[in-house]
């Protein structure tokens, strides 16, 4: 697999496990929440198959998979405890700009690596997923997850061949 395209989507894997389990306070359960992470796993799960799987997956298979994703991002940051809300907010508005510069291509993988204009509009989008600042929430809510759901996410990407 195309290493660029290796660190994107390790980039979108790693941001997509940082979900978390949540107490009762702010009104949401750990149950509740540890089940959306859980879902996100499983879906984190088929597309790591898929990119595993081809150089350059197809990409009404990538924008179905983008839009799994964002919906289970935006129902998790909705059963975040307040603890972790904050932070929950930066990682939806990090994949929103993840799923922005997909969308540029038309999520065809190979577009987006090889024609330098898409990228280049893309570029900012990128930037956006992989600041200081998205990094930070997302191991703050991988944290969380671990301490109250009892199980980590693949926050390393390493499922991803590059």
């Amino acid at each position: 697999m195309n290493h660029s395209f290796g660190l994107l989507f390790g980039t979108a894997v790693m941001a997509t496990t940082f979900v978390a389990c949540s107490d009762s306070k702010g009104g949401n359960s750990v149950a509740d929440f540890c089940t959306v992470a859980k879902n996100l796993v499983t879906t984190q799960e088929g597309l790591d198959v898929m990119f595993e799987n081809s150089e350059s997956p197809n990409a009404s298979e990538v924008e179905a998979s983008f839009r799994s994703l964002i919906s289970l991002v935006n129902q998790l940051a909705g059963a975040a405890p307040t603890e972790i809300s904050d932070d929950m907010v930066v990682v939806v508005r990090g994949f929103t700009a993840l799923d922005s510069a997909m969308k540029r291509a038309d999520y065809d993988i190979g577009v987006l690596l090889s024609d330098p204009t898409v990228a280049a509009a893309a570029g900012a989008d990128i930037a956006i997923m992989n600041s200081p600042e998205t990094e930070a929430a997302l191991d703050a809510v991988d944290q969380y997850s671990v301490a109250e759901c009892g199980f980590a996410l693949d926050t390393s990407g390493s499922g991803i061949s590059s």
